[in-house]
């Protein structure tokens, strides 16, 4: 790839699936709430495939509604694993860097304390059904 300097760069992408459906975050500015039913449904997905990330040794870092799109049959798929890390590669099992989007960050990555991805990722999904239900951000 060129660049506007004319200095070339290598970048490698990959795309593993069309997601079809769009992002979360659209269909929840469309929509708002969703119904009992269809939260139960796409956080069961959210869990599942976490467990999934979570098990083969790598945490997201970045749950948000914007990083959840839907396939053509709507079936939830988690992307934009730029801020994923191996949660396995730390002696300590504990992750230091500060990131994410602000609103989906655990407190120990506000206070910048050592922290575990597979926690990080399930406050993140809490913060998610709680969008999903209500319609809105719980803070702010």
């Amino acid at each position: 790839m060129e660049k506007p300097s004319g200095k070339k760069s290598k970048k490698t992408f990959i795309a593993l699936e069309l997601a079809e459906g769009g992002e979360m975050f659209d269909y929840l500015c469309e929509t708002g709430a969703y119904d009992d039913k269809t939260c139960k449904t796409y956080f069961t997905q959210l869990i599942t495939a976490l467990k999934y990330c979570h098990e083969s040794g790598f945490a997201h870092r970045d749950l948000k509604p914007e990083n959840l799109l839907y396939d053509i049959k709507f079936q939830l798929k988690i992307s934009d694993f730029g801020f994923s890390t191996c949660i396995e590669k730390e002696e300590s099992g504990k992750l230091y860097t500060v990131l994410g989007t602000e609103s989906y960050m655990a407190p120990e990555i506000h206070e910048e304390k050592p922290y575990d991805g597979k926690s990080v990722d399930l406050f993140a999904a809490g913060i998610i059904l709680f969008i999903m239900k209500s319609g809105h951000p719980p803070f702010g």
